[in-house]
C-alpha cells in the first residue's frame, strides 16, 4: 500500500504536469516545487545548488504575475539610469551639456548610487529576517557579503585601498597600468581570496530549507562579481593599451565600459534584491 504522503505527492505531480495544474494556486505549486527540491537535497552534488535555485525562481517568475512585474520594474529603473547616463554623455561629447554628477552611474551621491544603496541595505535587512526565520550559517554569510558590498559602495573602501597600494607597490608586469588600476588588481585579489571560500562554504553548508534560495542568490553574487570585478579589471587593462590612440576613442571606450560594468552590476543587484523579497514572501515549510 502506498503511504498517503506519497500518494499526495504523486497526485500533485500529475496536476502540475497536466492542464489541471492551472487550477492550482501559485503559492501551492511553489511550495510543492520547493518540497521536491528539499527532499532531494541530500543526494544532490553541491554544484547543483545553483542550478536548483535558478530553476526554482525561474518558475516563480513565470507563475506569479506580481513578482514578475516587480522584477521588471526594478530592471526598468536600472535601465532608466543607464539611458540617462548615456544620453547626457552624448550631449556632453558634442558640447550641448555639462557633466552632471547626479546622472553618473558611479558617482557617490548620484541617483543611481542612491538606488544601489537602497537595494543593498534592503537586501541585507531581508537576509537577516530570513535567517531569523530559517536559521543556518549560509544566510549569515550572505547577509555579511551584502553588508560588505553596501559599506564598500558607500565609503569607497576598495577605491581608497587601490589608490594607496597602486602608488606604493610597483611590479614590472603591471607598470603600464594606471596606479589606480594596478592597485585594484591587488585589492580585488584579496577580496576574492576571502569572498570565494565564504561563498563556497555557504553553498556547501546550506540547509535543505534554504537550498534553492541560497543557490539562486549565490548565482546573483557571482554575477555582481563578474561585472564589478572582472569587467573593471578588463577595463583598466584595455584602457592602458588604448592610451596611445586618440583621446576621442579613449572617451568612447571608457563610456561604454562604464555602462557595461556599472549597468550590469546594477541589474545583478536588482535581481538579488528581488530574490530576497521573494524569499520573504514565500511561506516557509519548516
Amino acid at each position: 500500500m502506498v503511504p498517503p504522503k506519497d500518494c499526495a505527492k504523486q497526485l500533485c505531480d500529475v496536476l502540475i504536469k497536466d492542464d489541471l495544474g492551472a487550477l492550482l494556486p501559485v503559492e501551492f505549486k511553489i511550495r510543492i516545487g520547493r518540497e521536491q527540491l528539499d527532499g532531494n537535497s541530500s543526494s544532490q552534488p553541491r554544484c547543483s545548488t545553483l542550478a536548483q535555485g535558478l530553476t526554482h525562481y525561474r518558475g516563480t517568475y513565470r507563475q506569479d504575475g506580481f513578482l514578475r512585474d516587480l522584477l521588471i520594474v526594478f530592471v526598468l529603473t536600472d535601465a532608466f539610469f543607464i539611458v540617462l547616463y548615456t544620453i547626457f554623455g552624448l550631449l556632453k561629447a558634442v558640447g550641448l551639456a555639462p557633466e552632471i554628477p547626479s546622472f553618473q552611474l558611479n558617482a557617490e551621491t548620484g541617483l543611481a548610487s542612491i538606488w544601489n544603496y537602497g537595494k543593498l541595505m534592503a537586501s541585507t535587512t531581508a537576509l537577516v529576517l530570513i535567517w531569523k526565520r530559517e536559521k543556518g550559517v549560509s544566510l549569515i554569510i550572505m547577509a555579511g557579503l551584502f553588508l560588505f558590498l553596501l559599506l564598500d559602495d558607500f565609503y569607497e573602501i576598495h577605491d581608497h585601498l587601490a589608490r594607496t597600494l597602486g602608488e606604493r607597490i610597483s611590479i614590472d608586469a603591471f607598470d603600464s597600468l594606471h596606479p589606480q588600476n594596478r592597485g585594484e588588481l591587488f585589492v580585488y585579489s584579496g577580496i576574492l581570496a576571502i569572498a570565494a571560500p565564504l561563498l563556497w562554504f555557504a553553498v556547501k553548508r546550506v540547509t535543505p530549507l534554504s537550498r534553492a534560495f541560497v543557490g539562486a542568490l549565490a548565482a546573483g553574487v557571482i554575477m555582481i562579481g563578474l561585472f564589478g570585478v572582472a569587467v573593471d579589471v578588463l577595463h583598466g587593462a584595455i584602457d592602458a593599451t588604448l592610451g596611445g590612440f586618440s583621446e576621442l576613442i579613449g572617451k568612447i571606450f571608457n563610456r561604454l565600459m562604464t555602462i557595461l560594468e556599472d549597468g550590469g552590476e546594477m541589474i545583478a543587484r536588482s535581481v538579488c534584491f528581488w530574490l530576497c523579497l521573494v524569499r520573504l514572501w514565500e511561506r516557509p515549510l519548516g
